[in-house]
Order: C-alpha cells, then structure tokens, then sequence
C-alpha cells in the first residue's frame, strides 16, 4: 500500500475512534442534535438535554434509573399535590465522599462539594421544594461535613426561610452507645445541633408555625430502648434556656401516644413500605388517627436495593417503579386524604443504592414520538413500552432554524389530548425549519423528543 495513503487511513480512522469513545458531554459545535439545542425565547430551560448533571455508576442501573438522557421536567411539584398547600421538603442522603466504595457506592459526585450542594439547591427551588431533611450521622462524620457545607450555601445564598433545612438523627449517630445513649443523644442536640444548625442558621432552620425547631429521628427510638427521653426532652425545651423542640419520629407508632409518649414524639413522618404499592400504603397513613399529633406524608417513585441488599437475610427488596406510576400515585393517595398531612417528605433525593433517587428523575417508558407533515399540520403518535399518557403534562411543538441552535416554541402547552399543530399559526421568520414534539413529563418524569435530526422540515 502507497505509505502517504496508509498513513492517511491511519489517521482517518484514529478521529473515528476519537469521536466514538467521546463521551456526550463533550458535544461538538453544529452537530445536529437536542444534545446542544437551546430554547432561547422561553424561560423554563427545559429543553436543554442534561438540566441535571450526575453521572450514576452503571452498578446502579435497576429498576429504571438510568444516568443518560437526564432531562428532567421542570414543571413545578405542585401540580400534583390538589389542595394541599403544606411544605414539601426532599430527603437528602449526605454520605457519598468517594472515598469508601465498599462502604457506599459512587453517584458521580462527592456529596460535600459546595458546588455540588448549590447545583443540588438550585434544581430542588426550581421544582418547587421548601427545603432539605438532611440524614445525619453524628458531629464531625462525613455527612456533617456534607450538611455544614448545605448549611452555610443556603446561608449564603441568602434563601431566608423560603427554602430551610432540618436535621434527622439517624440511628448510626449512637452507633455503639449502652449505658451512655442518653447523655451521648443530648449532646448531640444541646452541645453541638443546637448551636451549629438552630442558632446559626435562624430561620433558615426548619422550625414549625409556632416557631420551634424541628428535629427528625430515623430508628433512634426503636432501636435504643433505654434513652430517657424525659431528659432529652428537657435538655432540647425552655426549661433547660433553649426553644422547645418539635420531635419527629419514623413510622406510625410516632403517632399512637400508647406506644409513643409524648417525650418521645410530636408526631411522625411516612416513609417507604416495600410490601405494597405506594396507594396503598399511603391511603393507610393518611387514614391512621393522629392524636392531635403532626403528620408528615411521603412521596417515591419505587425502591430497589440490588447494587447493596441490605434487607434481612440480603433479599433483595423491591417496589416497582412502574413507568412513573408509583410516584403518580403517592400524589394521589396524598389528594384523597381525608385529613391534610401537615408536609410533605419526598423519599429520597438520592439514595442511588435504594434506587429512590429523584435526582436523576423518573423514566416514564415512552419509547418514541413518530411525527409526520400534511401540508402545513404536523402530527404526532407516542409509543410507548409499559408507560401511560398520564405521566405527561404537556406537549410542545418546537422549530429548530437550520444550522443554528436556535428554537421557536410553537405550540406552547398543548394538552395531552391533542395530537396535532398547524405550523402556521407559529409566527416564525421566513426560512427552513426542523420540527420537533417534545413530550414534557409530570414533575420529575423525564421529558421526550421526537427523533433528531427531525424527518419534518417545514418552510416559511
């Protein structure tokens, strides 16, 4: 072969494999896809391909999370709740320092990066979220470094109490304790949660209507049986000169004052039942009598502890997500309490290794949008592998002007009824056009284009 030749093919195919093994992130300017498409005369950003960023070991992909195609809809959590008008706040897993993959295993990130934190800030205010129920695993842990570091972000960012924080003691905290569990719990909250998150923090902190802080309790009661919570709660009340604090438990019994006195509780939050569907599970937590007590319900999109098995026995546990039903219908168990919970816990943000991780959003099995053209009307199909149109919110035609980025939303929000657009009512400049259906799902539900480059074109 003529060496010049060979050199070349060399050559030619060494920018193949260049451009195969890059990863997408790295997107080359003028290529035709959504990848690096914008919507530049809108304001709701939700077009842009990754509008969330980690990246999810491939370890973690069960039960349909993925850590491609991570564009998540914006559409505010809202939408879902009917009339109630309590906080909604996401549960966050502090603990993912990269440095023990034995121990926890690896998002992408390290949860006590500050850029990290305000990324993670920035997209649950931008879905309508009133703060952060942060685990925590005693002072000077890795997950309170993590939750010192989202203390002094919304600090900084001067949020107010528009979007607060709110420890919950894991049972991990008092790891080892016997006969000091009492006295190490107290310090916990007088010496050390107290001072650094309440006092610090103001009304940043969560703190009911009356004022009081709020204080979570993941397991401590039930696995610590010999804590004096007289004296916790004396130590953590205006007798002892700091606020009377408001005691959250896990489970039900927190809402029984025949198995859990009041020093122990105020009342209890919802979490996650691997033994039913989230209807039913939830529809009985709202309908459980409260004592006059606080009741804090729950959202989930499913459960999956593969990558870990945890469970007794290392079985693995399981809720199916359902192609975003699970989540839908934790919302409607919610509307159709008969009694409104006081707030909300999305469960969780991002435990990857439960496979509960709202971050990453939740896939709605919709496999393809088929769009055609007749005249000036283009038409649409969805097909989907398991999922529902109920998962959608809204439906919106888009024209991408050749060779630029730059997109005309059409349409605006078209129900999930309707099924075409007259291209002419879309007041756009004279030129040629690709067009697009985007299918924006329910909040947190990830949203779907149709193919690119589009098989419509469109001239004006």
């Amino acid at each position: 072969m003529n060496p010049i030749k060979a050199m070349l093919q060399a050559v030619i195919c060494g920018l193949l494999l260049i451009t195969i093994l890059t990863p997408w992130s790295t997107q080359a300017v003028g290529t035709d896809t959504w990848h690096n498409v914008y919507e530049p005369n809108t304001s709701n950003n939700n077009f842009k391909f990754n509008n969330t960023w980690p990246y999810v070991n491939t370890r973690l992909w069960e039960n349909g999370n993925q850590h491609i195609d991570l564009n998540i809809s914006k559409v505010s959590i809202r939408t879902l709740t009917g009339s109630f008008s309590g906080k909604i706040y996401a549960h966050v897993m502090p603990w993912f320092d990269g440095n023990n993959p034995s121990k926890h295993l690896l998002p992408g990130y390290h949860s006590a990066d500050p850029a990290v934190v305000d990324r993670q800030i920035s997209d649950m205010i931008s879905r309508g979220l009133d703060g952060v129920i942060i685990n925590w695993y005693g002072q000077g842990t890795y997950a309170d470094q993590t939750t010192l570091v989202w203390r002094d972000r919304i600090l900084a960012r001067g949020l107010g109490n528009r979007f607060v924080l709110s420890i919950m003691i894991d049972k991990g905290a008092l790891s080892g304790c016997s006969t000091d569990c009492t006295s190490r719990l107290n310090r916990h909250i007088r010496d050390y949660i107290i001072p650094t998150y309440e006092n610090r923090m103001g009304s940043a902190y969560m703190r009911d209507g009356a004022g009081r802080p709020i204080i979570y309790f993941f397991d401590v009661q039930q696995n610590y049986p010999s804590i004096d919570w007289a004296s916790v709660r004396y130590w953590a009340s205006s007798r002892s000169g700091v606020s009377d604090h408001i005691f959250m438990y896990e489970g039900s019994a927190g809402l029984d004052p025949t198995r859990v006195p009041a020093e122990q509780a105020d009342g209890a939050f919802a979490w996650i039942d691997v033994n039913t569907t989230s209807y039913s599970y939830l529809r009985w937590w709202y309908g459980l009598s409260r004592n006059g007590r606080i009741s804090i319900g729950s959202a989930y999109k499913g459960f999956d502890d593969a990558p870990v098995l945890w469970g007794p026995g290392g079985i693995r546990r399981f809720v199916d997500q359902r192609c975003g039903q699970t989540w839908l219908d934790s919302f409607k168990a919610l509307r159709e309490a008969p009694t409104a919970a006081t707030a909300l816990q999305l469960n969780t943000w991002n435990d990857y290794e439960e496979g509960t991780a709202l971050e990453i959003g939740i896939d709605n099995c919709l496999s393809a949008i088929n769009i055609s053209r007749s005249g000036s009307t283009v038409s649409w199909t969805l097909s989907w592998n398991g999922g529902s149109s109920s998962t959608i919110h809204h439906v919106t035609v888009w024209a991408r002007a050749a060779n630029t980025s730059t997109m005309y939303n059409c349409s605006g929000d078209l129900p999930t009824s309707v099924a075409s657009y007259n291209l002419a009512n879309c007041a756009l400049p004279a030129g040629t056009y690709q067009i697009y259906v985007q299918a924006v799902g329910q909040p947190f539900i990830k949203n779907k284009l149709s193919p690119v480059p589009s098989p419509v074109s469109y001239t004006r």
